[in-house]
């Protein structure tokens, strides 16, 4: 596996700006951008749009499928830019394994901005009322680089461009 090749995660609540941002970089980067959102299966998607919240049960077989992806794209020595929640270090344990390059960046939120950004959103199956448990499960380590994503996308965007260089 080529060990400059990148892997960058952009985490967070919904409603952080997650796909925003991803698609954002991924236009200045040119490199492939892969929403989380995507490797769900049909049972965790119908369950948070009844308003039920994952279980890490729920979530374990989509964290795999991510890792993966990013390690499919690393040993073809393709950089990759993914947009998946990682709420928490053992989540993020998951998807990283033992792979060099992988870098988590967690788009900062307050629980106010994400629910109206949810509340703005049309065809997403996830629902505001279950924000609150993504929040309940958010850990930010010293795992990952923060950035307010109360800034504008761009913003957010240009924050972690300048940190993708410091942490690589």
């Amino acid at each position: 596996m080529k060990k400059d090749c990148k892997a960058v995660i952009i985490g967070g609540v919904a409603g952080a700006g997650k796909t925003t941002v991803g698609r954002i970089l991924a236009q200045r980067t040119g490199w492939p951008f892969f929403d989380g959102d995507d490797f769900h299966p049909r049972t965790n998607i119908e369950k948070m749009s009844s308003g039920i919240p994952l279980g890490d049960d729920d979530r374990l077989p989509w964290l795999e499928k991510i890792r993966s992806k990013i390690k499919e794209s690393l040993l073809e020595r393709q950089n990759i830019i993914v947009a998946c929640s990682s709420l928490n270090k053992r989540y993020r344990d998951i998807i990283r394994g033992n792979l060099e390059g992988v870098q988590f960046f967690i788009l900062d939120i307050d629980y106010e901005t994400a629910f109206q950004r949810i509340s703005e959103r049309e065809n997403h199956f996830f629902k505001g009322e279950i924000l609150k448990s993504q929040f309940d499960v958010l850990e930010i380590s010293d795992d990952v680089c923060v950035v307010d994503a109360a800034k504008s996308p761009d913003a957010v965007a240009n924050e972690i461009l300048r940190q993708i260089e410091s942490v690589f």
